[in-house]
């Protein structure tokens, strides 16, 4: 009578290591995996992959936008160009513009120009940034040269066959356009131009000496310089 309570619990204690020991089985009768600590994923489970820890990838460094606000404007605020002259309808309907300026800040000049012809059917343009502001200065300086008021037109006595110089100048959605028959010929024709002419004229033509060699006269208000423009 005493040897069975012994052998029960000798029983008892091969059954409970023998059920720790069995791995679970499913309802064909297949072992299952054992299961994941928790807060674990299976690395084979399509459904819940396994965190990864991803290391931010340098970007392309990109130039500031001097609008200021997060949005490039193509909206043109300044522009100097050209017609007429000796050159035939044709070339002038080809011909783009010497400088255009947007209000991102983009600045879009002409490059060097190759001496042969016929020329490239593309001439090559360059690319430069203005600051917010590199822009206000420059426009600050285009109502000095008196570009940003009323439309008018400054034509060339005793010259044919001259270029004329259009200064175009946008403020509050407004254009404001300015032209000059024969801008940097009045030397030797001061008597034919009076005084408030004559210093106008000089002051478009070093306004547009100033925005075709922008380093000097900005500084550190250009962004960048000289870059190729691409179509």
């Amino acid at each position: 009578m005493k040897a069975l309570p012994a052998l029960l619990v000798l029983t008892f204690t091969i059954t409970a290591c023998g059920s720790a020991a069995a791995p679970p089985s499913d309802a064909s009768g297949s072992p299952r995996p054992p299961a994941s600590p928790p807060g674990s994923a299976s690395p084979s489970d399509p459904a819940n992959p396994s965190p990864t820890t991803s290391a931010s990838s340098p970007s392309a460094p990109t130039l500031p936008d001097p609008s200021g606000s997060g949005d490039a404007s193509d909206d043109l605020v300044l522009r100097i160009d050209s017609d007429g002259g000796l050159a035939g309808p044709d070339q002038s309907a080809l011909s783009i513009p010497q400088i255009s300026i947007y209000a991102d800040g983009r600045v879009v000049s002409q490059g060097a120009q190759i001496a042969i012809y016929p020329g490239p059917a593309l001439p090559p343009l360059m690319l430069s940034r203005l600051s917010p502001a590199g822009l206000d200065r420059v426009l600050e300086q285009a109502a000095v040269a008196g570009l940003a008021g009323d439309d008018r037109d400054y034509p060339m006595p005793s010259v044919a066959d001259v270029q004329t110089t259009i200064f175009t100048v946008v403020v509050d959605g407004d254009a404001h356009v300015v032209t000059a028959e024969g801008l940097g010929l009045e030397s030797g024709r001061e008597g034919e131009l009076d005084a408030t002419e004559l210093q106008t004229r000089r002051a478009m033509l070093e306004f547009q000496g100033a925005l075709t060699n922008l380093q000097p006269w900005l500084g550190t208000d250009l962004i960048a310089e000289g870059l190729p423009y691409e179509f």
